[in-house]
């Protein structure tokens, strides 16, 4: 009795998936000013930018500004 409830659960369920797919519509997809925003992160070429790296070349260029060197 209880593994007959289990699976017409499962089948409920799986029924309400496709259902739940129809739903999206435009709200769900990203905004022009994300899609900019992320492209800023991409290279003519289509290699990613890591921000890590750019945070790094701003430290170096505040640094000779100032007129100090670090050797790593």
């Amino acid at each position: 009795m209880q593994s007959s409830a289990i699976l017409i659960t499962l089948c409920l369920l799986t029924c309400a998936l496709p259902a739940q797919a129809e739903q999206a519509d435009a709200g769900d997809l990203p905004s022009d000013e994300l899609l900019d925003f992320l492209g800023q992160w991409e290279q003519v070429d289509g290699q990613w930018i890591d921000p890590t790296e750019l945070q790094e070349l701003s430290m170096l260029e505040q640094d000779s500004i100032k007129g100090e060197r670090h050797e790593d």
